[in-house]
């Protein structure tokens, strides 16, 4: 008797949370993020878990959320993490791949964090919210290992895109020290100025992690070959570091190559320079 009660309760839970996500995460991503959300929680015992949906209900459901008041550290101090999952991101030039550095990347970026609030941004053709602005680090984790150039639904490199979606969410919520962090393998060659356009008006400075490096790599394909251009030769994609530095430099913010304490070393810097 106590087993049909308890299957019906998590039931219920699952459905209540799926609820909270749908209507906060981007829809073409959100098979893809509740996939990987509830494979995560699968990993977790039931007591962890229950407590995990519950915070993500009172943090992302709906409107809800934006209304409540949060504590001064957290409106203080809020920080949007834009990537890139734009084809390049799967060169081998990092180890296994770029893709999957910058998403242990993240993971470390959210552990750093212990207090504050954090969203996340992804971009390729177009860009897609994961999170909005939530201290809820666990279930901005448990989304993390689904992002990938595969999941998005448009191809091409748009962070000028990514990062204006960046900006209007640190607008939205009114912090008082917001700051964005792109982590990007390259911008196109007409995307300077998009971001310029971008960033010029925006109150908040723009860090960016490179990754990659700037010999570059083949890009693997799924049949075990690499990826081609027309003529047949292998497509090589280089992280253009100087554009990156200059980029960051524009914005107002610091650039550094992805590192296990690159992160760390930006904040030193823009604590530094605040001094």
């Amino acid at each position: 008797l106590h087993y049909p009660l308890r299957r019906q309760r998590q039931m219920c839970i699952r459905d209540s949370s799926s609820t909270a996500w749908q209507k906060v995460i981007d829809q073409s991503l959100l098979p893809y993020l509740l996939k990987a959300s509830r494979q995560a929680s699968k990993r977790l015992p039931l007591y962890l878990l229950l407590g995990v949906w519950v915070a993500s209900i009172i943090a992302l459901a709906g409107p809800t959320w934006k209304q409540q008041p949060a504590p001064v550290q957290q409106r203080q101090d809020a920080l949007v993490i834009v990537l890139d999952l734009s084809v390049p991101m799967f060169a081998t030039d990092e180890e296994p791949n770029r893709i999957t550095v910058a998403r242990r990347k993240v993971l470390d970026l959210l552990n750093q964090r212990v207090e504050g609030q954090t969203g996340l941004v992804v971009y390729a053709g177009e860009a897609h919210m994961v999170t909005p602005l939530t201290d809820d680090s666990v279930s901005i984790r448990a989304m993390v290992p689904a992002l990938t150039p595969n999941i998005m639904p448009v191809r091409g490199n748009n962070p000028a895109h990514a990062l204006q979606m960046a900006v209007d969410l640190l607008n939205e919520s009114s912090v008082n020290n917001g700051r964005i962090l792109l982590l990007s393998s390259g911008i196109p060659s007409d995307g300077n100025q998009a971001i310029t356009d971008v960033m010029s008006t925006a109150p908040y400075p723009l860090h960016v992690i490179g990754v990659g490096t700037e010999e570059g790599a083949t890009i693997p394909t799924s049949n075990g070959q690499v990826l081609r251009n027309n003529s047949g030769q292998p497509v090589i994609v280089q992280m253009n570091r100087d554009n990156l530095q200059r980029i960051a430099d524009t914005a107002g913010g610091l650039y550094h190559d992805i590192t296990p304490v690159s992160y760390t070393h930006l904040r030193a810097h823009e604590t530094e320079a605040d001094l």
